[in-house]
């Protein structure tokens, strides 16, 4: 912890990662069965497991993975680590008071504007009046998750060549190369449903789609029991159509107009329902004086965020690579631009400005 003050406050004086780590040395860290040694390319994030469980209670999605929580590693263009998810907040706050180290916290950590500070100060405290060992018990099932989705990722790895076709076939046997993949339904209709569902989303991400819940019932039913020549769209410009062998998977359908560019004065507020948002804006300024308005739009090649914990800048299209965002929605994600810095990215947690508070809730789908 001292090597990670030192880290903060040298990144915040713009130091250079390699030559930050040069200074600092070769980074070990003690992890129970022996010690990890950190690479230039290595990220150590100091998440507990009271974060990964208030993460957990954010929301992941309907899709199994989305109960995985936050993984303990992340093989990438970077390796991520967190080291500490085993360690609950009281157990660092009371090893730091044993050894008369003092520690620095967010101020914004208490104010409950943000979501994940009501969950972490009202809904936790409420929820655990009822099962003290409620995180606990959510900590266990985010790594019996992770675990099940590893397996899962394997097997599906392992079934798919036999399933999920290249092309088209074409008389006398083989397949002629052509754009999309096609799943053959009479192989795919012996799968316990759970592997379907797997299967499908499987194909799908090879395409550049990233169907949610109802689009993969819509795909398994249509594999199932639909006719020869029955047709689907489905989210994320993903086509499908069904032969009397197989079902055959396309993407890339014509885009939908880009959603326009939004003001918002600050401070103010805005109903989005191009984007599906509510946005409120704060001006954390004392002075009564309007700051300049932001700008709701679609992210752009070229842009950053700050992610919270993060000492340097990330490229949107790395976050979206890392939240598995594909096709139109990845097309249409928004971002809310001011001053020329990002203040806020769907389904990102970013860095707060010391200037405007955004709070942004999403608006009830109308289907």
């Amino acid at each position: 912890l001292h090597q990670h003050q030192a880290v903060e406050h040298l990144a915040a004086q713009h130091v250079d990662r390699r030559q930050l780590l040069g200074m600092l040395g070769i980074l070990l860290l003690h992890r129970g069965h022996g010690l990890v040694q950190l690479a230039f390319e290595d990220h150590v994030l100091l998440d507990h497991r009271d974060d990964a469980v208030e993460r957990l209670l954010l929301g992941g999605g309907a899709l199994p993975g989305g109960l995985a929580g936050i993984y303990p590693k992340l093989e990438g263009t970077d390796r991520i680590l967190r080291p500490m998810l085993g360690t609950t907040r009281a157990e660092v706050e009371a090893f730091l008071t044993a050894r008369g180290q003092s520690w620095r916290e967010d101020s914004t950590n208490r104010q409950t504007t943000f979501t994940r500070n009501r969950i972490r100060h009202k809904l936790l405290p409420e929820l655990e009046s009822w099962n003290p060992r409620l995180r606990e018990h959510l900590a266990h099932m985010a790594t019996l998750a992770r675990d099940e989705e590893a397996f899962w990722q394997a097997e599906v790895a392992r079934i798919a060549p036999g399933i999920v076709l290249p092309g088209k076939p074409v008389r006398g046997g083989g397949r002629a190369a052509s754009e999309g993949l096609a799943i053959d339904v009479t192989r795919f209709a012996t799968l316990p449903t759970a592997l379907q569902r797997r299967l499908l989303r499987h194909a799908a991400a090879q395409l550049g789609a990233a169907p949610g819940f109802a689009a993969t019932e819509d795909l398994r039913t249509l594999a199932l029991t639909g006719r020869a020549s029955q047709k689907a769209e489905l989210e994320g410009g993903l086509r499908a159509e069904r032969t009397h062998r197989e079902l055959r998977l396309n993407a890339g359908a014509a885009a939908a107009p880009t959603a326009a560019a939004l003001t918002i004065p600050v401070p103010g507020e805005l109903r989005a329902e191009a984007f599906g948002l509510h946005l409120r804006l704060e001006s954390l300024q004392d002075s009564a004086e309007p700051l300049p308005p932001a700008t709701l739009r679609p992210w752009k090649p070229g842009d950053r965020v700050r992610l919270r914990h993060s000492s340097v800048p990330r490229k949107v299209k790395e976050v979206l690579d890392r939240l598995h965002i594909a096709g139109e929605a990845r097309a249409h994600w928004p971002v809310l631009e001011w001053q020329g810095r990002i203040l806020w990215m769907r389904g990102a947690e970013l860095e707060p400005d010391p200037v405007v508070r955004v709070r942004a809730d999403e608006l009830a789908s109308s289907n």
